[in-house]
């Protein structure tokens, strides 16, 4: 979010991440451990942290239309249906807690409710062009 937002940012999160270990500590509780030589780096990533979410992510603005978009959903929510985790295909509502589904949904979605009343789809998705086409953008998503 730094990078979008014009936040300068020298935590290397690679190397957090890279020197990050999983230690057992007390009442078997396990806990993400640094090097002691991280914590100058660890320190600036919360305070960045803090910085965004008290400048960006929390900002009148920001929550405003998060307030928008969530009504354009609920309005639209009985009328969009997602394939779940289960195959089956639910409302938005019904589908928000299907991790699968979850992630399905992102900013197409917006723009098909947006702009979706100016594109007729009438698409057999199992005709082997279809396929064909869905492969190839799998493909490019996935990086192969």
């Amino acid at each position: 979010d730094c990078h979008y937002t014009g936040y300068s940012s020298t935590v290397d999160t690679s190397r957090l991440i890279s020197t990050a270990k999983i230690m057992p500590c007390d009442n078997e509780v396990n806990r993400i451990c640094w090097p002691a030589k991280a914590v100058g780096n660890i320190m600036d990533l919360f305070q960045r942290r803090a910085n965004l979410h008290h400048d960006v992510y929390q900002h009148p603005t920001v929550t405003g239309v998060d307030l928008i978009l969530r009504d354009a959903f609920v309005k639209a929510s009985p009328h969009l249906q997602v394939r779940c985790r289960d195959g089956e295909f639910r409302s938005l509502k019904e589908a928000s807690g299907d991790p699968v589904a979850f992630s399905r949904v992102t900013n197409w979605l917006h723009q098909y409710i947006q702009f979706g009343r100016h594109v007729k789809l009438n698409v057999d998705w199992d005709h082997p062009d279809m396929l064909e086409a869905t492969r190839l953008l799998e493909n490019i998503s996935n990086r192969q």
